[in-house]
């Protein structure tokens, strides 16, 4: 690819190199030429110069049309001030006209004029016959009949003596002067511009009968003014007074009657001709209830196909609370069985004390044996303690007897010896009383001290077990405490998550159909494109055979006209094949982005793996986590981006949706039901917590074997599931990787074998442009002309 591009420019490089000269005389079509190398060598100085000077020229042009647009403002700011001076004129006139009228002269000529303008409504359905009720004619055109009849009436009676009355309508009433009165009437008739000639008859008798009028206007003379002034007010006063005036009243109360009378059946009417026109419709329009009766049906199909829309999202929204109603059901599972733990652990702890309390009573036991051993002892020690008082005693009595015979002896021996001092026998008498006097030493305690001390102790360990036990109370109370928020915050976050994975179900499928319309669109602009292509061609074609068919002496100014055409339908080629071009390459580059982002979460599920082998191993737990993380490792790299390679069909990645959660990547099929799925780490924490009761830090060794399967179960199913999942995920990138290289193939393909044919038809017909020309070029008169 790169190398068909450098040819090419180096082909018009050269071309342009040899035919310099063929600017001095063909400057347009030099244009042309530099403008197509323009787009080849952008760096050109001719270039930059060439669009400066366009620049300018636009500016240039801009400033021009700022300006005209400036003068034709000035323009019609002038024409609004001479406007305004007419207007000010005219009031002028006019306030000079009233000025004048107001002032009195008594011998000026009493000549007005006045233009009045009345408006005639239904003037275009003026009947012929004039004997008509007026009560059958529309509200807004009465007034229009009525002055009919009167210009009828005043135009047969031209004698002056004869006396018209005037019908109640305003408007001759107003016309007083104009119809039969003190003027000269001149009658200017304007008819509407799409006016039915056919109708026009009784419009021109309402104008001959108008013509025919006979006024009596006086001229020159004011008093006789002033006199039919007088008498329209005599006339004036004298309809007003009070004889007449009670029979006018009473006459216009009637006339007022019969309006509302009229008005209150004339909406009667008015809707019974209505229902009669629609009912004429009605009976005449069957094509357009046929039409109705079409778009009803068509509104019923509608209906039906929104009604299986909504029948579809409420199986959906079905599938959805089945889901979610199975995971109620788990986790109610889950809870019976964290209960039924739990109530193990207080079973066993139940099991314990009953078990210490035994030991207490037995020790009870034998310490009420060992009080009464202690009892008969003391009681057979007592006995034989006052036994040896007595002989103790004896004792002393029959050894104050001897003391008594020494003492008396002493004192006579005294008498009869000199040595008085060397023996005192008061001291030895006293010395004799004192060891009568002490008692034995007493060799063992007292009963009593002994039974206050075992009574101590089992007041003190009966305090101990209460207070244990109302400590366990506390502990349970707060348990079931925590229990009940951990099950309504679990509750809570089990809607949010089922939420999430309906909200996400939406967004998936709103995804996968806008990646399908996107690719029916990119698949239609790929046609359209090679479809202008192919016509751009052929068009290319049809001009090179229609310039090599012409004769010798047409070729240069035909050749001359076909230049641009050719050159801007050239130039449109290359766009589109380089739309083509940027289009493959997004694609690829998406692809990339994706391919890296699946190898970044494969590498983020190989790091959890290999964390999660680590703490099983460190916490010695003996269970088969799957295969090693070495096999597991994509090792295939190509310039930094990651491949994947494999003989293996697999799902497309339309079908394939990537959900990460806080530690692994979850990759799940939009055809299987919506899965949630627990931390492992979680997972294995809850079933250790779970096995150890309350008492949150004892070792992993206590937990039961029924646990341990439990948690082996889980771990193999996690890793079955991912590794089930992870190979889908690869076979389907495989398989979109497979297709792309085709696509890549088949676009090498066409660039390699179609745009050279394209390159030879442009050399050709450059060729073909060119030869004539040769000889004019190359003359030595001709110099070069600067831009």
């Amino acid at each position: 690819m790169n190398y068909y591009y450098y040819y090419y420019y180096y082909y018009y490089y050269y071309y342009y190199y040899y035919y310099y000269y063929y600017y001095y005389y063909y400057y347009y079509y030099y244009y042309y030429y530099y403008y197509y190398y323009y787009y080849y060598y952008y760096y050109y100085y001719y270039y930059y110069y060439y669009y400066y000077t366009l620049l300018l020229l636009l500016l240039l042009l801009l400033l021009l049309l700022l300006l005209l647009l400036l003068l034709l403002l000035l323009l019609l700011l002038l024409l609004l001030l001479l406007l305004l001076l007419l207007l000010l004129l005219l009031l002028l006139l006019l306030l000079l006209l009233l000025l004048l009228q107001d002032v009195p002269h008594e011998k000026s000529q009493p000549n007005h004029s006045w233009f009045t303008i009345v408006l005639l409504p239904g003037s275009e359905t003026l009947p012929m016959d004039l004997n008509f009720n007026i009560n059958d004619i529309p509200k807004p055109n009465r007034f229009t009949y009525r002055l009919l009849q009167f210009v009828h009436e005043v135009s047969v009676r031209r004698s002056p003596d004869t006396v018209i009355k005037r019908p109640d309508s305003n408007l001759p009433a107003l016309l007083r002067d104009e119809l039969g009165g003190n003027s000269k009437t001149r009658v200017l008739v304007l008819l509407k511009p799409g006016h039915d000639p056919a109708k026009l008859d009784a419009l021109f008798r309402f104008l001959t009968d108008l013509a025919r009028i006979k006024n009596y206007p006086i001229l020159n003379d004011a008093f006789a003014l002033q006199l039919i002034n007088r008498y329209r007010a005599e006339i004036m006063s004298l309809e007003c007074k009070e004889e007449y005036s009670s029979e006018l009243l009473q006459a216009r109360v009637e006339c007022v009657d019969l309006r509302d009378a009229y008005e209150a059946v004339l909406p009667k009417i008015d809707q019974c001709r209505r229902r009669i026109d629609v009912l004429e419709k009605e009976k005449v329009d069957l094509s357009d209830q046929v039409l109705t009766a079409e778009e009803d049906k068509l509104k019923l199909s509608k209906m039906l196909v929104e009604m299986q829309i909504e029948n579809n999202k409420l199986k959906e929204e079905c599938e959805a609370t089945k889901f979610e109603l199975t995971n109620r059901i788990k986790q109610v599972e889950n809870e019976n069985m964290e209960y039924r733990m739990k109530l193990e652990n207080c079973t066993r702890t139940i099991d314990t004390l009953t078990t210490r309390n035994i030991d207490l009573e037995t020790d009870l036991r034998d310490v009420t044996q060992e009080f009464t051993v202690l009892k008969t002892n003391y009681t057979t020690v007592l006995k034989g303690y006052e036994d040896e008082l007595a002989h103790c005693d004896e004792i002393s009595t029959e050894l104050l007897k001897l003391a008594q015979t020494k003492a008396e002896l002493i004192r006579s021996i005294t008498v009869l010896s000199q040595k008085i001092d060397a023996s005192n026998p008061d001291a030895d008498l006293k010395h004799a009383r004192n060891v009568v006097g002490k008692r034995p030493p007493t060799r063992v305690k007292t009963c009593a001290t002994i039974e206050k001390r075992y009574k101590a102790e089992l007041e003190r360990q009966r305090q101990t077990c209460q207070d244990n036990e109302r400590v366990y109370e506390a502990k349970i109370a707060n348990l079931t405490k925590e229990l009940n928020e951990a099950r309504d915050l679990a509750r809570s976050k089990y809607a949010i998550i089922a939420e999430l994975n309906a909200r996400v179900l939406t967004l998936t499928d709103m995804k996968n159909s806008l990646e399908c319309q996107n690719n029916r669109l990119q698949h239609k602009l790929k046609a359209i494109n090679e479809d202008f292509r192919a016509r751009l061609i052929k068009f290319v074609e049809d001009a090179s055979l229609f310039v090599d068919r012409q004769n010798p002496k047409e070729t240069d100014d035909c050749r001359r006209k076909m230049e641009p055409y050719v050159n801007e339908m050239l130039s449109e080629l290359k766009h589109a094949y380089r739309v083509r071009e940027e289009q493959l390459s997004s694609v690829a580059r998406d692809c990339r982005t994706h391919m890296r982002a699946i190898v970044r979460r494969h590498e983020l599920l190989i790091a959890a793996y290999r964390e999660l082998k680590m703490r099983v191993s460190d916490r010695g737990i003996d269970i088969d986590l799957g295969p090693d993380v070495n096999t597991l490792e994509i090792n295939d790299m190509v310039d930094g981006n990651y491949l994947i390679h494999d003989t293996d069909g697999g799902i497309p990645i339309d079908h394939i949706i990537y959900a990460d959660s806080d530690r692994f990547p979850i990759i799940t099929d939009t055809k299987s039901p919506p899965r949630v799925r627990i931390d492992l780490d979680h997972d294995v924490k809850s079933s250790i917590y779970a096995c150890a009761g309350t008492n949150m830090n004892n070792s992993i060794e206590a937990t039961s074997p029924r646990s341990w399967a439990v948690l082996q179960k889980q771990l193999k199913e996690f890793t079955l599931n991912t590794q089930q999942e992870l190979e889908s995920e690869r076979a389907g990138l495989l398989s979109r990787n497979a297709m792309l290289e085709q696509e890549v193939t088949e676009l090498n393909g066409y660039i390699n074998t179609d745009l050279k044919r394209y390159k030879d038809e442009i050399a050709r017909l450059q060729g073909l442009l060119a030869a004539p020309r040769s000889k004019n070029l190359l003359s030595p008169s001709s110099s070069p002309k600067k831009l």
